[in-house]
């Protein structure tokens, strides 16, 4: 070999090492771009429906005026109410009598009719009335009268008559003289109450929330400026009647007297109290109180007059959620998932209804591991498909 020859293989040993370098460069960019670019496309939206579920806080609550130890600062006032009402016994049972009503007696010729009492009206279907008492029916006149029916029971009721006629008089005058009736004659069965137990307990009760509306409008008007705040109770109470069970009486009278208390506090004290209550009630930081449903119920368990202290139970509905902030929501949770992997994990947790997982470009079958990438949405059920 010349020394020309041996100078050119040299010298082109380096321009061979220098193109692979640079293929191998140009390939490893290509390689790397398309990696950059598959991982910036790659994205995940997770759809997280939850639906609210419901709570129950109650709760014990003392009221005390100012400078006396209590949850909450109030005012205890108290008034006795003594009433007394009729009622009528629901059990009754019939009784034969007489029915009795007024007619009109018309008198359509010149000179006056005197009627004795016990003077018969025959009615068209033949039930027979007496006059009950002595009357004279005025010339070309009329005259109201009472009238009984000749025989008890119920054959003597009768309804409006467009004429009775009055058998003791000559045919010609019974032509002229005769009677009307605008309304029913009644009363040959009646209906006789008997006073029952059931009926002093009704009654009783009836009494006793009677009292207690009165007691609410003595206090309301005593403490007219009082915080919206108030509950009511009737202690103490007495009923009492004067007819023994089992009495006949169509009606009888209750008496009765009660102290009704009223314990006035602030509304917005008692809302925080129940506030703390549905939050002391979360499981965990994943759950969230949503609001409270339903009205706020008060009941008075204990009163001291002495102490002037009062205990009441207070207790009310309220929803919990899934807490959108919770660490089980973070986004690292679910890098690397699958759809199914994505949608177990979530449907364990609490007040999670429904998951949707959607991917991008199509290809994409698990959740990158960019936070970027991956958006977290949650949305609440709808009534109407929750119910369903």
């Amino acid at each position: 070999m010349s020394p020309r020859q041996s100078s050119s293989a040299i010298s082109n040993q380096p321009v061979r090492l220098y193109k692979f370098v640079a293929l191998s460069f140009l390939f490893l960019t290509v390689v790397l771009l398309g990696v950059i670019i598959f991982m910036s496309s790659k994205r995940a939206t997770i759809t997280i429906i939850t639906k609210d579920d419901p709570i129950e806080a109650k709760t014990t609550v003392t009221i005390a005026p100012e400078g006396i130890q209590a949850t909450i600062p109030g005012q205890i006032a108290s008034v006795t109410v003594s009433l007394s009402k009729e009622f009528t016994p629901g059990a009754t049972k019939e009784e034969i009598a007489v029915a009795t009503g007024m007619v009109v007696l018309h008198n359509e010729s010149s000179a006056p009719q005197p009627l004795i009492a016990t003077t018969r009206l025959l009615a068209p279907n033949q039930a027979l009335y007496r006059l009950k008492n002595r009357v004279t029916v005025p010339a070309n006149g009329t005259i109201e009268a009472a009238v009984y029916a000749d025989q008890e029971g119920a054959q003597g009721n009768i309804g409006p008559v467009n004429r009775f006629t009055i058998p003791g008089l000559s045919e010609e005058k019974q032509k002229v003289i005769y009677g009307t009736s605008d309304s029913p004659i009644s009363g040959g069965v009646q209906l006789v109450g008997v006073v029952g137990k059931d009926d002093i307990e009704k009654a009783e009760k009836q009494l006793a929330l009677l009292m207690k509306e009165e007691g609410q409008a003595q206090l309301r008007a005593q403490y007219p400026d009082a915080a919206k705040g108030v509950v009511f109770s009737a202690m103490n109470q007495t009923a009492s009647t004067t007819v023994p069970i089992g009495t006949e009486s169509k009606a009888f009278t209750m008496f009765g007297a009660a102290e009704v208390v009223g314990i006035l506090y602030s509304a917005d004290d008692m809302e925080a109290i129940m506030r703390k209550e549905f939050l002391k009630r979360l499981m965990s930081e994943n759950e969230m109180f949503r609001s409270s449903e339903g009205e706020l119920s008060v009941i008075l368990t204990d009163y001291d007059p002495e102490k002037k202290t009062a205990t009441l139970e207070a207790s009310q509905n309220g929803l919990i959620s899934l807490n959108p902030e919770s660490p089980q929501l973070a986004k690292t949770m679910f890098f690397g998932k699958n759809r199914d992997e994505v949608r177990r994990y979530l449907l364990s947790l609490d007040h999670v209804y429904r998951v949707d997982v959607e991917f991008s470009p199509l290809w994409v079958r698990t959740i990158p591991f960019v936070p970027e990438h991956v958006n977290v949405l949650i949305k609440k059920v709808l009534n109407e498909e929750a119910n369903s």
